[in-house]
């Protein structure tokens, strides 16, 4: 429905088949929100969790990766939920607002200066 368009900003309540949405903009994941399939990101997509409460990471960010990771609202990331997810990236900015987390299993940082 989304595919080979170039969406700004919008509000994720639920994706079905989100593998054939190419993200260029901004998704906020608010509560009951989630994805059914990965989505390409575009260059300078970024992915907001903002449920106000735990959020388990899911196919959202696995094997494809947004540029930058924001999360807002008092939100807890639970990004191993339930497994070792393995390595993730992101060339852009990881945003924790004040109030949120994220729990990690183990986190390994690499400075590159550009």
């Amino acid at each position: 429905m989304y595919q080979g368009q170039s969406l700004g900003y919008f509000k994720l309540h639920l994706v079905i088949n989100a593998n054939n949405l190419n993200l260029y903009g901004t998704a906020k994941l608010n509560s009951g929100g989630y994805f059914t399939g990965m989505p390409n990101y575009g260059t300078s997509a970024t992915l907001i969790y903002n449920t106000g409460s735990t959020y388990g990471r899911g196919v959202e960010w696995s094997t494809t990766n947004p540029k930058n990771i924001q999360i807002s609202n008092s939100t807890i990331l639970n990004y191993p939920n339930g497994s070792n997810p393995g390595a993730k990236s992101i060339s852009g900015n990881l945003t924790m607002d004040a109030g949120s987390a994220c729990t990690w299993i183990m986190v390994e940082l690499v400075l590159m200066a550009l």
